[in-house]
């Protein structure tokens, strides 16, 4: 059990007052596999802030047996609410469905088959084979965590997984799948890893004699290998979100959207399925690493273009970085290519130091010294500046750092120094666990050209998504543009435009039209409407 169960503001709940959420309230508004992960992930140690109920404003609930309104102890039903209840839902549950949703839709639209003829694991690109290796470290730890009745950190490591599965496996493969089924051998010089790179790595011949693209049907059948293994790894933690996934996916049951396609005549449930175990061919430590090292690189990157107030649709022209580690320096060049598609730059340069485009200044905090080192304290704010970032740069990287003052050995951590950061115009500079990179800001007119014409096709995707469009549906395009070198820029981009939202046709009006959606480029206003193209 749990040390307690308060609400999410830490009070207790209690029947005499109406703030005791039933369980029949909780299971219906929050959902059961929530509440089945809220408390999987809570260490049983401390008290779990669960939700709050609201006994004033009465609720129907819809259950399995029908309507109700009030709970089995008689009570009538009350509307509840959960911070930390819509924290799991968004940062684990949606992300997981997301993915399990983007893998049907296409699959179905590609008429996918399951029991094709698997395209051999060391010829899939390094991004398939790194998902799979990641795979596999979590279900060491799955295994691991659950034989030591360690659930939550089950919770962690899945968590983990879904955001590098969503975030960064799909959203950097959504090419592979856009293409038909037959395209796709080209060559490519972008370098491991990267959306172009796929293709480079992918077998010279169909599958089978299938009319496949290799590459689309390694890029399926990894998705696919891994989001069965990952129902039946999380059907513990989620067991009713796990079961529609693994009966979906592996053609059980009505409704399924990989039509009905069987895998081998496996159980027809999650939960009668053995328990996977990692498959320690596919383990590979040092892809993991990298991988690991070069996203540290674009969260770094992301985090000083919002510092610099640079949307990720604006390119920039380059991204230089300094670190100590031969190994992440050789990882970072090696994915070249992947860092610069993440952050939107043109190049990326090493550097042996970035001391030309930032410095660093270190100042005593003195309410964190004083108490520790009260007679040392004045040598301290003497000292300190001087010794340089040489001796104290372990501190920006969260670390402590032994040093001499005033003859004696004193050991200063993270938050008793602080560091100010001086950047030179248009860079944005930071570092992390010893990686440090600068960002440039300044724009050419060539870039921000591109930028109008990347906004451009942010807003024609999401007028697609507005308009109920299927993801194959190809479409006619027309924009109206006061601005003659604002429209020049789309012009200059169109054929990029058309490739990427499957658009036939992309012709600026005269005028502005009834139809047409007013939107922001850039900082330039434009009016955009679309039309499907008939069948």
């Amino acid at each position: 059990g749990h040390r307690l169960v308060m609400d999410e503001h830490g009070q207790p709940m209690h029947k005499s007052d109406g703030t005791a959420i039933w369980f029949e309230e909780a299971a219906e508004q929050l959902g059961v596999d929530t509440l089945r992960w809220m408390y999987l992930a809570q260490n049983p140690a401390q008290d779990l802030r669960f939700g709050t109920r609201h006994p004033d404003e009465r609720v129907t609930l819809e259950t399995p047996e029908g309507p109700i309104d009030q709970t089995k102890e008689g009570l009538p039903c009350a509307r509840v609410t959960s911070k930390p209840a819509d924290e799991v839902r968004r940062m684990v549950l949606l992300p997981l469905w997301n993915s399990y949703a983007f893998f049907v839709n296409y699959a179905h639209a590609d008429d996918f088959d399951p029991s094709l003829p698997q395209v051999p694991v060391a010829e899939r690109p390094n991004i398939d084979q790194w998902i799979l290796s990641n795979l596999q470290a979590f279900l060491r730890t799955a295994n691991e965590s659950f034989q030591k009745y360690e659930a939550a950190e089950v919770c962690r490591a899945a968590a983990s997984f879904i955001d590098d599965l969503s975030n960064w496996y799909i959203r950097r493969n959504r090419r592979r799948f856009w293409r038909s089924r037959e395209e796709g051998r080209g060559a490519s010089d972008e370098g491991p890893g990267s959306r172009a790179e796929s293709r480079e790595r992918s077998p010279a011949a169909a599958i089978g004699g299938s009319d496949w693209d290799p590459d689309k049907l390694a890029a399926y059948q990894t998705l696919y290998k891994v989001l069965v293994t990952l129902s039946k790894a999380l059907a513990p933690v989620i067991p009713f979100l796990a079961e529609r996934m693994y009966r979906n996916l592996v053609g059980i049951g009505r409704g399924s959207r990989v039509e009905g396609r069987e895998t081998g005549g496996g159980p027809e449930s999650v939960h009668l399925c053995e328990y996977p175990q990692p498959d320690v061919e596919l383990l590979k430590p040092d892809l993991n690493r990298q991988t690991e090292v070069v996203q540290r690189v674009v969260r770094l990157g992301h985090r000083l273009r919002e510092e610099a107030n640079q949307r990720v649709r604006q390119p920039l022209a380059e991204l230089k970085f300094a670190c100590a580690d031969e190994r992440d320096a050789g990882d970072i060049a090696g994915l070249s290519a992947v860092i610069c598609d993440e952050l939107n730059v043109k190049r990326l340069t090493r550097a042996d130091d970035l001391g030309d485009l930032v410095s660093y200044s270190y100042k005593p905090n003195l309410k964190t010294l004083g108490p520790k080192y009260g007679k040392l304290l004045k040598v301290i704010r003497e000292e300190l500046p001087g010794l340089g970032d040489e001796v104290l740069e372990p501190l920006r990287n969260g670390e402590p750092v032994g040093v001499t003052v005033g003859g004696e050995e004193i050991t200063l951590e993270p938050e008793d120094v602080l560091v100010s950061t001086e950047q030179a115009s248009d860079w944005a500079s930071g570092s992390d666990a010893g990686i440090q990179i600068a960002l440039s800001t300044a724009l050419t007119p060539e870039l921000v050209r591109e930028g109008m014409a990347r906004d451009f096709v942010r807003h024609v995707q999401q007028t697609r998504k507005v308009k109920n469009l299927e993801i194959t549906d190809r479409i006619c395009i027309e924009y109206y543009m006061a601005d003659e070198l604002d429209a020049a820029a789309i012009e200059e981009w169109s054929d990029y435009i058309k490739s990427e939202t499957l658009a036939d046709s992309l012709q600026r009006s005269d005028e502005p039209l009834g139809d047409m959606k007013e939107v922001t480029i850039a900082t330039e206003r434009c009016r955009v409407s679309i039309k499907p193209v008939a069948k």
